[in-house]
């Protein structure tokens, strides 16, 4: 049984469901992934980009005029000094649509090493983002519940 606690569903092992869809995101910024934002994303990091996921309200159905495309961007094994972030990314994007562009950068290594820094992102990848390129590294992530979300946003 899943029931509903602060606008997050929770399974029956008391833990948060990823509730993240393509079917859920609306326009504009459907048209705006789909128009080519991760061809120009792949375009910068080549073949050092592992994944990209969309994260936070958007890929759960609720984003707002307010909303930014908030992508988070993983990289291979060994490709750490890529993680910097660069300046006007999106400057070069003419794009039809008027959305705005958040991106964050980190190294597979990053994913997995054991420290605070880490936990943030294994939680946004396991709770409030979809893979939309490359393999999925929330599969191999642990569930996590309402208490352990406190505990993160507390860090």
């Amino acid at each position: 049984m899943i029931e509903s606690i602060d606008n997050l569903q929770i399974d029956e092992d008391s833990c948060i469901v990823n509730e993240t869809s393509l079917k859920k995101i609306q326009e504009p910024f459907l048209s705006q992934v789909n128009w080519g934002l991760l061809n120009y994303v792949y375009s910068k990091y080549n073949n050092a980009m592992y994944s990209a996921y969309l994260v936070g309200d958007i890929p759960r159905g609720i984003g707002s005029d307010q909303s930014k495309i908030n992508l988070l961007i993983v990289l291979h094994k060994g490709n750490q000094y890529l993680c910097k972030p660069i300046k006007n990314f999106f400057a070069d994007i003419v794009s039809p649509y008027d959305v705005k562009y958040n991106l964050e950068v980190i190294s597979y290594d990053h994913i997995f090493a054991n420290n605070y820094g880490a936990i943030k992102y294994k939680f946004i990848l396991k709770t409030f983002s979809i893979c939309l390129f490359g393999e999925d590294v929330s599969n191999l992530i642990r569930k996590y519940t309402i208490s352990d979300m406190n505990k993160i946003i507390d860090l």
